[in-house]
């Protein structure tokens, strides 16, 4: 006959005897006959770095079935880049007004704290209890000159600082008159070309790579497909949904995202190589910095950073294509200088440019990730 698990906790029946429990033999620490019972031993450390490790362990496991699901679920075609697009659209419309980035949300938000910035130290006192409201307007009165006097200086500080931040609005709204937003950038963002020969050269030089490959600005080339058709693990990230949903239903891997936003949230060192090509050769100065440096993080020990640049004198024929350079927050650059920004990002980095592609006006640059050892040895 099955005992009640309550039975057992409330202690032996009649006639029964309990068996007496050492504790040490249930691993919690040991204790002596003639100690007291408050006198144990410690538990051992080992204990908790092995519940540690089998948490880590078990955490691990589920983020990996869960990647593993989400990239099953983006090869099927059952997420496509239009319909995450649509979906980031709505939920922007439904933000709250004040939250968000633009200037009408600032406005509305700058209007919303000025008008709470009032304060009022006319207190009510009417109460459905007999003799409280007079109670009430006796405190009133009898505190009002000491609450004045506070109000005073509150207020002052309050349309001082309304008055500041306003003055810095301004000076923020002169900066950005000058450099439009990407929403309210003249011209299409150019996606710079890449010759069949540089793609070639690059495909084949990360054909074997053993871990997992990103490629920006993907629909820049064929270097997606042709790495996919190769077994390398990679996908790409680019802003047109378009041809994203064009090269999903062909069975590619593919994130509706910008460079940077994607490289800010991969994990640190999960990536293997870091291709980036495309239109980040245009963008300012502070960004090409950023994303660098996310490459860098985002690369493991022995990894690589693979540029894809071109000259200064590099030229598109089209008229759309001529409007978006000139009007770019950036400038193509020359090797040494992405060299060098590259050196500045980080020491952890050991660099050479490619010149065996047979093109001028395409240099392809390669930035190996070396450890801390290495790095400060260079």
């Amino acid at each position: 006959m099955t005992k009640d698990p309550k039975d057992q906790l409330n202690g032996p029946g009649k006639g029964e005897s309990v068996p007496p429990i050492r504790i040490d033999e249930i691993g919690f620490g040991s204790a002596s006959p003639s100690v007291q019972s408050d006198s144990f031993e410690p538990i051992p450390s080992t204990l908790e770095e092995n519940s540690n490790e089998s948490i880590g362990s078990f955490q691990g496991s589920i983020q990996e079935k869960i990647a593993q699901e989400v990239e099953r679920k983006r090869r099927e075609g059952a997420f496509p880049p239009s319909f995450e697009r649509r979906l980031k659209d709505s939920f922007e419309r439904l933000i709250p007004q004040g939250g968000g980035t633009s200037r009408e949300d600032f406005w509305s938000l700058f209007r919303s704290t000025d008008r709470a910035a009032f304060m009022d130290i006319d207190v009510p006192i009417a109460s459905n209890t007999p003799g409280v409201s007079k109670v009430k307007k006796f405190i009133r009165s009898l505190t009002a000159w000491y609450l004045n006097y506070l109000l005073q200086q509150i207020t002052n500080f309050t349309a001082n600082l309304m008055q500041l931040i306003a003055a810095f609005d301004l000076r923020i709204k002169s900066l950005e008159d000058r450099i439009p937003f990407p929403s309210e950038s003249i011209g299409r963002s150019p996606a710079m070309p890449v010759s069949e020969k540089t793609a070639k050269f690059v495909s084949d030089l990360l054909a074997n790579s053993p871990g997992r490959l990103i490629i920006t600005c993907c629909t820049a080339s064929n270097i997606l497909s042709s790495l996919t058709e190769s077994g390398a693990d990679v996908y790409g990230v680019d802003t047109d949904e378009t041809v994203l949903d064009q090269l999903q239903q062909s069975g590619l891997d593919v994130r509706l995202s910008s460079t940077l936003d994607e490289l800010e949230n991969v994990r640190d060192g999960s990536l293997y190589c870091v291709l980036l090509q495309g239109s980040y050769e245009l963008e300012s100065l502070g960004k090409i910095r950023r994303i660098l440096k996310s490459a860098a993080r985002a690369v493991e020990v022995g990894g690589k950073i693979v540029l894809i640049t071109h000259l200064p004198d590099f030229k598109l024929n089209d008229k759309e294509s001529k409007i978006a350079i000139d009007l770019a927050p950036g400038h193509l650059l020359h090797t040494e200088t992405w060299e060098e920004l590259l050196s500045c990002v980080t020491p952890k980095l050991l660099t050479k440019s490619e010149q065996s592609v047979k093109n001028l006006s395409e240099c392809v640059i390669i930035a190996e990730k070396v450890s801390d050892q290495q790095g400060s040895a260079s």
